[in-house]
């Protein structure tokens, strides 16, 4: 009898830790920031070397399916190597020295890049720019002279140690106007005017 007892116990064993070694293959998609073929490679090679079984981005969908192992490798660290590599994805938002690294082809994020230089150079005087402006308002309260106006930008959230996470969703209002939008995914709004 002792020995029965025996048996099942070194085959619960066994099969306890027979389960626990067995691959647990999950597939994940989600969004990763990039725009072109340079991007794809940089995306699901990164993928790969923090644990992906398999990796592939879609540059029009923008939209990465991988495959892990959850026993050995977390869907966190291979949303974190990503980030690393220039890409946001999620709560992972790349940090910008590593975003202005990037080659010109792969630059994702709406900036208005050089505008601050611009502005810098320009030979203008603002307040007659103001009066120009207020002149050439139409009826609805919209200026119009030559050029199309937007806000854009990005919305965070900033925990105490200082990690930004975009905020998904977020009511952004022009003004007392009624024209709005809300934040994508990665915390980014454009209103037209």
């Amino acid at each position: 009898m002792k020995n029965i007892y025996k048996v099942l116990f070194v085959l619960i064993c066994s099969t306890t830790l027979l389960s626990a070694q067995t691959p647990m293959h999950i597939e994940y998609d989600f969004r990763v920031e990039g725009a072109c073929g340079m991007c794809q490679t940089r995306i699901e090679k990164t993928a790969k070397e923090a644990g992906a079984i398999s990796a592939e981005w879609d540059v029009d969908t923008k939209m990465l399916k991988v495959v892990i192992d959850e026993s050995t490798t977390k869907i966190s660290a291979i949303k974190y190597a990503i980030s690393l590599a220039g890409h946001d994805n999620g709560n992972f938002i790349t940090p910008q020295e590593i975003y202005d690294d990037l080659h010109g082809c792969c630059k994702y994020r709406p900036e208005l890049e050089g505008q601050a230089e611009d502005t810098q150079h320009q030979d203008h005087d603002v307040e007659n720019e103001a009066h120009e402006n207020e002149e050439n308002e139409e009826d609805d309260g919209v200026a119009n002279h030559g050029h199309v106006h937007f806000v854009e930008g990005f919305i965070y959230e900033i925990n105490d140690k200082g990690n930004k996470t975009p905020l998904i969703g977020a009511s952004v209002k022009l003004g007392d106007t009624n024209v709005g939008t809300t934040t994508d995914l990665v915390g980014h709004f454009r209103i037209d005017n």
